[in-house]
């Protein structure tokens, strides 16, 4: 059953995902660092934690 699934997202095109695509804009800031907030103690709990050094920008 699950290779059913996988395999039924596999054969949609991007256009059928709904997702765009684009470069990050100034007014995005507050929305990602508000979707981090959210994300980050789900992510922790799976051991997906993120370094100092590599949040900075290079």
């Amino acid at each position: 059953m699950l290779a059913s699934h996988t395999l039924a997202i596999d054969s949609l095109h991007p256009h059928q995902t709904g997702v765009k695509v684009r470069n990050t804009k100034k007014e995005d800031i507050p929305k990602i660092v508000t979707l981090q907030k959210e994300s980050f103690p789900l992510l922790a709990k799976y051991g997906n934690i993120w370094h100092e050094e590599e949040l900075k920008p290079p």
